[in-house]
């Protein structure tokens, strides 16, 4: 059944019913209704959504007429409203209601709700989250209201009914009222002068004879400027007073009267113009707008230091009142620096708003009495000198109830009329400000506009731009420091300035002659400010000096001496400025004066040494919590206290307090190496370990492990070894079972970086029985989580997970976050592996959440790279390549690099993804990623919400195929680049296709056949989607036939033609129908010498050719290595081979290129490549050949590469006796990791071969 079309109920201002926008004619009864009371009953119903009973709906409307008639009518009425309305009413035999379920709207339930919903708004109340403002809804909700309830509506002979109406009428009315009350000061105490009159002028059609509504409209068209429509207001209210109630005005009136026309035309004021243009502010000047409309704000002080633009706030302020015609009496500026008598204020107000002193009264009344009845501000400059005047100042408010005050103080005037404002300097930009964000801030903007008064010529430029803004930075944004330091433009560059102001305040100087004399230096104002400062203030302020970054009460009172009152008076002289966390700041320009007074008292040294000495204590303090469950809070409280710290540490070694200094930096090593400090934490340990001998064995220890770890973080893994190592030889000399457990997993940690595993792995199986033995749950447990990342990295899955679950539970346990985010990696990842895609994201994601918590940015690195992972399998290549850029550049900010396992992972992501997208799609998508805000990537990733940020994802790829370590398809994270299956063509130019011979992820591979001479020949094929999503796909085909053009080698596949047949891209090759090696060797692991050796010449003497010709190979490996039919081999696939000293794009060195088990060591770290890098492969290959194993092969792609880079080869001689040892020294000189001291040619290596081969005939 269908739902009824909506229908429309409007009560407000009359009575229509409209069913789907189409009204029912309640106006002529005839035709719709049989009476008005029909249409009554219904607004009854709807209006009060319950269930009546039918007798007292009689009763309501028919109460004149008897029961039975009354009961008649009513049942006639019901038919009469069910002829029209039947879907909204619910009727049975005792009641009748309202169907609220059918669709419908009513006026005054939409209008009742909105009323109700807005607050009494006030001006600063605006729109959050785009959602409507309150004043909005208001708006909306007056709108319905478009007359009295039921207005024109007459039902005769129903008093119940009349009442009800009436009541209701009432209620609804009283609301619009007070609705519009709220809109009319909302308006006004925004200065929306035409909105507030539009509004106001409503309410008086509510209760015309209502005198505060006539007043307002007055104050209304007053300040909009309409004095003239002001006074005829008034002429109206009297008009209205003398008909309706034969009464005059009240006397409030009359006075207000009185006060528009004697204000005349324009309101007083003595404000000049300034010589310069207001800059920023914005948000301090809407809150003083909002203040001068409230009643109780009447004595508001702009608070702050000297040279911060409390004067050009003030006046700008006061510009924005005198606009918006808040103060009839008018605006007056009264300057007090020339006061300097308390008692001397009155003259000078007077003075200021042109007030006569008459006769002999005292000046104090006749002021008084001037601002008896006026509605005046008055802009009291620089009244700290002058505080014995402020109970005064309040006595002037208490008698003149329409002034108000706004002051300018560096000190607080402490009374509670004061309503105080903060002042900063401007705002300037931050580290994380874009260059045009920069240039928008108010600090930048003072500077160039006061650099181009000084200069007319000078341009806000790039290049000038670092420079300004460092300028800003410096100055905290302070305007007058920025004015006297844009006046030396005229002398200097952006450039010189900063580095004169970083060295020397003092260059801050200027001689503007209509600058007040202590305004002209930066330090003529500090110097104001410490007079005004007792001998005990004095004192405490200099010794603040000492601090850098702020510091807490209990660090001012140790370090300074400094009491609450103290500080407080501090405070109030703005010269100390708390913020929200309850921690003091000093400006820096203050703490570089400060400092000077300091040294002039001859306490520098003294204050220094307590100040270093109470950051060491807080070290040592937090390095005792940092294995506990309060680590997160010591680690910020650390990071609060950084610079202090930095500070303590500079003067240690300036002064040689080295011991100071070692202990120090020994307890922070743990808070920068979980804070990603890595390169600063080495730049602080590494000086002390010159001292070792002088310092006792304990501060040794936390020396040398926390400088091997912050090597071991920035890859310097030659340092962090012997600095490790030598950590664990003194605390085996110790004898400690905790700290040599520290020390064994320390040096552990470094191994299994380098991907060195066995000494990894031994050195951590010593250190858990220690810390079993020794109750060390956390870090028995680290070292679980440990162990669990090497047999990750070995492939042992079942292993990684009951080494990482155990040691997860144990973190859990003790509540270690750090714990808990390292082992959720290798679970993630070894998930990941396994195909377990939703458990691996909830443990990379959970890893992720602690680790921005605790702030290790490195471990954010890892998840992202995981995270990358589980994207790609799910084919969001977009997403991947996001993730993927973003740890690289938050591993560029840190100096960090990817650990062995994490290298391959890395580069076999980057070469599925490009193969997968396409080289320009995947630029294009990698820099718009490396563009993206970091930390908002990251809030996004946590809440899911990427779709925005998500490049369109590619057309659906076929299934992957499953990975074959040892098969030509790429591989990553276990999966393989899916291609496109498009069919090729069953013939092409003279060529017939037979049957698929191989596919691998640039082409395919098929047997053909010449139809003109019956020659089966190979014909590899371009996959057509590469033409479009990797233009370099086709570079690389042809260089692959341009190469074997050249290679003219019996043992080298001989390249017959290339073609292009109707946009496929073919190069025709010789047919080799034996099939490849790696199919004999699946077939025949070990195969016999002679044949061994016969291969091995005759490949040896193809690659010789190749090389000769500048050539290498850079993927040798049995796939590529085809049959003949008589057993001859052929080398195939220079698809990624490169010419000697070619560096093309195609070719890269530094991308790891090739299957990583037959690739040297310089080739998977991405080191340049010679000749050299084939000459492992194939003794890779003669290994394989001469015994059936891969002698790096390993289940696990990183276990496979640590095999390559640390592990030496298998000796032949020992475990295959049976071999010529000419052989077996052949083989192992061909796999020796240092490329230097491996043949460098394979002529050689063949000549050696044939001797070989001629012994062993012989």
């Amino acid at each position: 059944m269908n739902p009824p079309p909506p229908l429309h109920i409007r009560l407000l201002g009359g009575l229509q019913l409209l069913l789907d926008h189409t009204p029912l004619d309640t106006d002529v009864p005839i035709r719709t209704f049989i009476s008005n009371k029909v249409p009554a009953l219904f607004a009854y119903l709807a209006v009060t959504k319950r269930a009546h009973q039918r007798d007292a709906l009689a009763a309501l409307l028919w109460g004149e007429m008897s029961d039975a008639d009354a009961k008649n009518n009513l049942r006639q009425a019901l038919s009469n409203l069910r002829k029209f309305l039947d879907p909204y009413l619910l009727v049975t035999r005792d009641t009748v209601q309202f169907n609220a379920a059918a669709p419908h709207t009513l006026d005054v339930d939409e209008f009742v709700k909105g009323v109700q919903a807005s607050p009494q708004i006030s001006s600063q109340q605006s729109a959050i989250n785009n959602q409507q403002s309150p004043i909005s809804s208001l708006t909306q909700s007056l709108n319905l209201y478009s007359g009295d309830f039921l207005h024109g509506i007459f039902v005769r002979e129903a008093p119940e009914f009349e009442d009800w109406a009436y009541a209701e009428r009432v209620r609804l009315r009283e609301l619009a009222f007070q609705a519009l009350q709220t809109l009319t000061t909302h308006h006004q105490q925004r200065g929306a002068y035409p909105q507030a009159i539009q509004t106001a002028t409503r309410l008086l059609t509510f209760d015309p004879w209502r005198e505060e509504t006539h007043r307002q409209l007055m104050l209304l068209y007053a300040r909009s400027g309409q004095r003239t429509a002001a006074l005829a207001q008034y002429e109206q209210c009297r008009r209205v007073l003398a008909k309706e109630l034969d009464v005059d005005p009240s006397a409030e009136t009359t006075a207000l009267y009185e006060r528009i026309r004697a204000a005349g035309d324009t309101f007083p004021n003595n404000l000049t113009l300034r010589p310069t243009a207001f800059v920023g502010r914005t948000h301090e000047l809407e809150h003083l707008d909002s203040l001068f409309t409230r009643p109780d704000s009447r004595l508001i002080t702009l608070l702050g230091p000297g040279g911060i633009g409390k004067t050009r706030l003030a006046l700008q302020a006061a510009r924005h009142a005198l606009q918006r015609g808040l103060f009839l009496s008018g605006v007056f500026f009264v300057p007090l620096e020339g006061v300097d008598n308390p008692e001397l204020i009155p003259t000078a107000l007077a003075e200021a708003v042109g007030l006569a002193f008459a006769g002999n009264q005292d000046p104090k009344t006749q002021v008084l009495t001037y601002l008896k009845s006026r509605e005046i501000l008055l802009i009291l400059d620089n009244v700290e000198h002058l505080l014995d005047a402020v109970p005064w100042l309040v006595h002037l408010l208490q008698n003149a109830p329409r002034a108000q005050l706004l002051v300018t103080s560096r000190e607080r005037l402490n009374v509670q009329w004061e309503w105080t404002v903060p002042v900063e300097g401007l705002d300037y930009p931050t580290r994380d400000t874009t260059p045009e964000q920069a240039a928008q801030t108010g600090a930048v903007q003072l500077f160039t506009a006061r650099a181009q008064a000084a200069r007319p010529d000078f341009a806000l430029t790039p290049d000038k731009l670092p420079a300004i803004v460092r300028i800003c930075q410096l100055l905290s944004g302070t305007p007058l420091a920025l004015e006297l330091a844009a006046a030396n433009i005229r002398y200097y560059t952006c450039a010189e300035i900063e580095t004169e102001i970083a060295q020397n305040f003092d260059f801050l100087t200027a001689n503007f002659r209509d600058l007040p004399t202590r305004q002209r230096s930066l330090r003529a104002v500090f110097d104001y400010s410490w007079r005004l400062l007792t001998p005990p203030e004095q004192r405490t302020f200099a010794a603040l000096s000492v601090f850098r970054g702020g510091f807490t009460a209990d660090g001012a009172r140790q370090v300074a001496g400094a009491t609450a009152p103290l500080l407080a008076g501090l405070g109030d002289k703005s010269l100390l400025r708390r913020d929200e966390q309850g921690r003091f700041h000093l400006h820096e320009m203050l703490r570089q004066f400060a400092a000077e007074r300091l040294e002039d008292a001859h306490g520098q040294q003294d204050a220094h040494l307590r100040h270093a000495e109470h950051f060491l204590a807080l070290a040592e303090k937090a390095e005792t919590e940092f294995h506990g469950d309060q680590q997160e809070a010591w680690l910020t409280r650390l990071e609060m206290e950084h610079n202090n710290l930095r500070g303590a540490l500079e003067w240690g070694r300036e002064t040689r307090a080295l011991t100071l200094y070692a202990r120090l930096a020994g307890a922070l090593w743990p808070f920068w190496y979980l804070r990603s400090y890595y390169r600063e934490g080495f730049g602080w340990l590494e000086p002390a370990l010159a001292h070792m001998d002088d310092l006792p064995a304990q501060v040794q220890s936390k020396l040398l492990r926390g400088a091997g770890v912050m090597a071991n973080q920035l890859g310097d893994y030659d340092r962090a070894i012997d600095y490790l190592s030598k950590n664990l030889a003194l605390q085996r000399e110790l004898g400690e079972s905790i700290p040599l457990a520290r020390a064994l997993n320390g040096l552990a940690v470094t191994y299994h970086a380098i991907g060195n595993y066995p000494p990894a792995r031994a050195l951590w199986e010593e250190c858990l029985p220690l810390q079993r033995a020794a109750g060390d749950r956390i870090g028995m447990a680290q070292t679980l989580q440990n162990l669990s990342a090497l047999e990750l990295d070995e492939g042992n899955y079942a292993r990684v997970l009951e080494l990482g679950t155990e040691g997860l539970k144990i973190f859990r346990e003790e509540g270690i976050k750090w714990g808990i985010a390292y082992v959720s990696i290798n679970l993630g990842t070894c998930l990941l592996e396994q195909g377990d895609l939703p458990n691996a994201r909830l443990h990379i994601m959970e890893s992720l959440t602690l680790c921005r918590e605790f702030g290790s940015q490195d471990t954010i690195a890892d998840c992202l790279d995981v995270l990358a992972g589980v994207e790609i399998r799910e084919n969001q290549p977009g997403r991947a390549v996001m993730y993927l850029a973003a740890s690289d550049k938050i591993r560029a900010e840190l100096g960090n690099q990817r650990h062995a396992g994490g290298i391959l992972m890395y580069e076999q992501m980057l070469t599925n993804l490009k193969a997968h997208l396409g080289e320009t799609e995947f630029k294009t998508n990698w820099n718009q990623s490396v563009a993206l805000d970091t930390d908002g990537l990251l809030d996004r990733i946590q809440k899911g919400d990427l779709d925005e940020l998500t490049p369109p994802q590619p057309s659906k790829r076929a299934d992957p195929p499953t990975t074959n370590p040892k098969s030509d398809t790429s591989f990553v994270v276990g999966t393989s680049v899916p291609s496109p299956q498009i069919p090729p063509p069953p013939q092409t130019g003279t060529y017939i296709l037979e049957n698929l011979l191989a596919r691998g992820g640039m082409g395919e591979v098929f047997r053909g056949r010449d139809t003109q001479t019956g020659q089966s020949v190979a014909i590899k094929r371009l996959l057509p989607h590469l033409l479009t999503q990797n233009p370099d796909a086709l570079a690389r085909f042809q260089r692959e036939a341009d190469l074997l053009r050249q290679l003219n080698h019996p043992n080298i596949v001989k390249i017959l033609s290339t073609q292009v047949e109707n946009g496929e891209y073919l190069l025709v090759m010789e047919y080799v129908p034996g099939g490849s090696l790696r199919d004999l060797l699946d077939q025949t692991p070990v195969l016999p010498l002679a044949q061994t050796l016969r291969l091995a010449l005759e490949l040896a003497d193809a690659l010789a050719r190749a090389h000769h010709l500048g050539i290498i190979h850079r993927d040798l490996k049995p796939a590529n290595i085809l049959l003949a039919a008589d057993g001859s081999p052929r080398l195939a696939d220079f698809g990624i081979a490169r010419l000697t000293g070619q560096n093309t794009r195609l070719t890269e060195d530094g991308a790891a290129v090739g299957t990583i088990a037959y690739m040297s060591p310089e080739a998977c770290i991405g080191e340049d490549l010679d000749a050299r890098a084939d000459v492992w492969s194939f003794g890779v290959l003669l290994h394989e050949m001469l015994t059936g194993k891969n002698p790096f092969e390993r289940a696990h792609y990183t276990a496979t590469l640590t095999a390559v880079l640390h592990q030496p080869a298998p000796t032949l001689a020992a475990t295959h006796p049976v071999l010529p040892p000419a052989l077996t020294g052949l083989v192992q000189r061909l796999l020796v990791k240092d490329r230097d001291q491996r043949p460098a040619s394979m002529r050689q290596i063949a000549a050696e071969l044939e001797q070989i081969a001629q012994k062993k005939e012989g």
